[in-house]
């Protein structure tokens, strides 16, 4: 399953094998497209879950970032050293 968001991108979605057939079942048994049994059930979750993208967004902001690998900043340094 993949949709295109807002900002333009595309994004795919792999669900197990286990996963997609029970959702193939409950769209044929609703006589429903799959991609509408999807967009009820993720619609379904954040609403449950109460958060906003915004929300998310900050939540994940409060988190620090992970430290630098030591091959990224040997590039960042030759990059930074190639652009000013």
């Amino acid at each position: 399953m993949s949709d295109t968001m807002t900002l333009g991108r595309r994004r795919t979605v792999r669900f197990a094998a286990d996963i997609d057939r029970q959702i193939a079942a409950r769209a044929a048994a609703e006589n429903k497209p799959v991609s509408e049994i999807i967009r009820a059930s993720v619609l379904a979750g954040l609403q449950m879950d109460g958060l906003t993208a915004g929300d998310w967004i900050v939540s994940l902001a409060d988190e620090p970032a992970r430290p630098a690998s030591p091959a990224r900043q040997a590039f960042r340094k030759k990059y930074l050293a190639r652009h000013q």
